[in-house]
């Protein structure tokens, strides 16, 4: 045997030794990985940290963990089977969908109790997806990147869907604010409202623009421009905090006239004169002093800007008109809007670029030809405000 032959064989000898000690090591750390026990809040909690999620989609996870831990208790993910899911996603059936925090607060138990005794609505087929997804979701990730779970029990698992009469159905959609009603409401909102708050001007916006509530809550001062002749709201996710709903939610809208007849341009200069950062102002009771004045709008806990503004324009305003427990919230205004639209006879694609919406379009296409259009725009929009307060 020559030298290179020598070197070759012990080489090879090495380096199967360094190969076989690596496999060792590399059971050994999956040996221990698995050994480590980790429950279902810590997992949500690691997949929480090493995501991006929005402030509202994490406190859905937590809230989807926590009916999850009241039912099961916080085992560890290793211990779960698929039945585990199978009864989660039984007992989500009669949990009630009630915001009234003495309900929200109890445990899913007491909840469940509480819906049959007093026949509460129940969450749907859509909600209940949503808090097996967030299940699934943590159920991958303990597999796929922590490794704790050789295999993922709840894989394929999937709700099954309910059938319903269409004419059901059709009971529970949400539905738009006739005409008249939108009449009641504007003044019932110029009336009661400070004309520099969201309350006052939120319904006025949503009726004759049919923007989505958070969209309006969400403007900055700054998001109200002149462009050549036209005084534009620019809709946007730009600036910290604000977000939409989709990529074709991204618009700039002309002022409708009947808006500016209300004051609006006379009420951003106010804002712009008092060195404002947002666009909207809420009255806020100070505890403290015991003095109610104004404050800016702001982010609530879970990242929006108008959650609050949302239930206290259904228990406020929808109640006052007479509309109460009747399918009707802020949204309906969007719903309205585009009713009117059609009855003015509004062309599609128009109406699809003012409200923000892909309405069946072809995606690649829908995202050209809409960066402005101001006066056509201006044209439509004001186009469709007497059919808002107009009936057939």
């Amino acid at each position: 045997m020559n030298k290179e032959e020598f070197i070759k064989e012990h080489l090879d000898e090495s380096f199967k030794r360094i190969r076989k000690t690596n496999k060792y090591f590399e059971s050994r750390k999956k040996s221990e990985r698995l050994e480590k026990t980790f429950n279902i809040l810590e997992v949500s909690e690691i997949l929480k940290m090493n995501s991006s999620f929005s402030v509202q989609f994490e406190k859905s996870i937590e809230y989807s963990v926590r009916r999850w831990i009241e039912l099961h208790g916080n085992l560890p993910v290793t211990s779960f089977n698929r039945k585990h899911l199978a009864e989660f996603s039984e007992a989500l059936k009669g949990l009630p969908t009630t915001k009234i925090r003495q309900v929200s607060n109890l445990s899913i138990r007491q909840a469940i109790l509480l819906a049959k005794i007093e026949n509460l609505e129940t969450m749907g087929v859509k909600i209940r997806k949503t808090r097996i997804d967030h299940i699934k979701r943590i159920m991958q990730y303990a597999k796929n990147q922590m490794g704790i779970i050789i295999t993922d029990p709840f894989e394929g698992f999937q709700v099954n869907l309910e059938k319903r009469k269409f004419s059901y159905i059709n009971s529970r959609r949400r539905k738009s604010i006739p005409p008249r009603k939108i009449l009641e409401m504007i003044d019932f909102c110029t009336s009661n409202y400070h004309p520099d708050t969201i309350d006052y001007w939120a319904p006025i916006l949503g009726a004759y623009t049919g923007a989505r509530r958070e969209e309006i809550g969400q403007l900055h001062i700054n998001d109200v421009q002149e462009r050549a002749e036209y005084l534009v709201l620019i809709i946007t996710d730009e600036r910290e905090g604000q977000k939409v709903k989709n990529f074709h939610s991204l618009r700039t809208l002309p002022v409708p006239s009947a808006v500016l007849s209300f004051g609006f341009r006379e009420f951003v200069e106010r804002r712009l004169a008092s060195n404002a950062n947002m666009l909207f102002t809420v009255s806020h009771f100070d505890n403290k002093e015991k003095l109610r004045n104004l404050i800016e709008i702001r982010q609530s806990g879970r990242g929006r800007y108008t959650e609050t503004y949302g239930t206290r324009f259904v228990r406020e305003v929808i109640g006052q008109i007479g509309l109460a427990n009747q399918h009707v919230s802020f949204h309906s205004l969007r719903h309205s809007w585009t009713d009117a639209a059609r009855r003015a006879g509004i062309n599609s694609e128009i109406r699809r670029i003012c409200a923000g919406r892909l309405d069946g379009e072809d995606p690649t296409e829908a995202k050209y030809g809409a960066s402005l259009m101001l006066a056509e725009k201006l044209t439509a929009l004001d186009a469709v405000a007497p059919f808002l307060t107009l009936s057939e």
